[in-house]
């Protein structure tokens, strides 16, 4: 049973998802890869972050989580994207 917070919240997920893809769209993956701001933070690396996120959330939900120990480690290893 979902709650209107619950349902307040997939909403916004949803739209930061929206706002996301329509950032990406037409870019190249040179493009989407790049950091042309103050952040070291790509397009494409703040893509993998939230799918990460997403899979964390998901693993703590159903009791399986999968994930490495330490994921900013991995991320910064490159394995994040």
């Amino acid at each position: 049973m979902s709650t209107p917070e619950h349902d307040l919240l997939l909403k916004l997920l949803s739209n930061q998802f929206d706002a996301l893809r329509n950032a990406l769209s037409g870019l190249t993956e040179d493009q989407a890869r790049s950091a042309p701001s103050a952040s070291s933070m790509s397009l494409a690396s703040l893509v993998n972050h939230l799918v990460d996120g997403l899979t964390a959330t998901d693993g703590r939900i159903r009791g399986d989580n999968t994930r490495d120990a330490d994921p900013v480690a991995a991320w910064q290893a490159g394995a994040g994207g």
